[in-house]
């Protein structure tokens, strides 16, 4: 069973499209793990109901 899954990866790699979007793929990935964790903090932290949310009296 393992055996037939790894040869399919295998074959899956001979593809130009499939390593030309794993590379794409592992290129894209830290932006978009920042950008994830920015805008986790925004609605985690900054909110009204959040962690530090700051008050603004007048």
């Amino acid at each position: 069973m393992h055996e037939k899954i790894i040869n399919r990866i295998i074959a899956l790699h001979r593809y130009s499209f499939v390593r030309i979007t794993r590379q794409t793929l592992i290129m894209i990935f830290p932006i978009v793990f920042i950008g994830t964790m920015a805008k986790m903090i925004l609605k985690t932290v900054f909110k009204p109901d959040g962690f530090i949310y700051p008050e603004m009296s007048i």
